[in-house]
């Protein structure tokens, strides 16, 4: 439904904060990966930042929500792009199926799916 250009989604969190595409994705921008592997998105893993108090890391805890709030990122571009259609359209059925679309992409953000 998007036709931004990003690496195409589903993106799933593998070895707790690493995010990559699906086995075989296209980048984004016409590249395939090999059929064994995906796209590394982002990882998540040694965040760290200067504070007042000097070096400090992301807990390991947080490290793994980042990861699953940046692997529901092409779900939750997909249901928004079906909520504003149905908001749009007024189509009751159509706004029950979005707003579920929706539902389960944030359930997959607190890692419940």
């Amino acid at each position: 439904m998007s036709n931004q250009k990003h690496t195409p989604g589903p993106w799933e969190v593998l070895n707790q904060t690493e995010v990559y595409s699906a086995q075989g994705a296209d980048s984004g921008d016409g590249i395939k990966a090999h059929s064994t592997d995906g796209w590394m998105i982002a990882d998540c893993n040694g965040a760290v930042t200067f504070t007042e108090i000097g070096p400090a890391e992301l807990g390991l805890d947080v490290q793994r929500a980042n990861a699953r709030l940046i692997a529901a990122a092409p779900d939750l571009l997909s249901a928004l792009e079906r909520l504003t259609a149905a908001a749009r359209d007024v189509d009751v059925g159509y706004l029950d199926a979005a707003i579920r679309q929706a539902e389960d992409a944030i359930d997959k953000v607190g890692g419940k799916s």
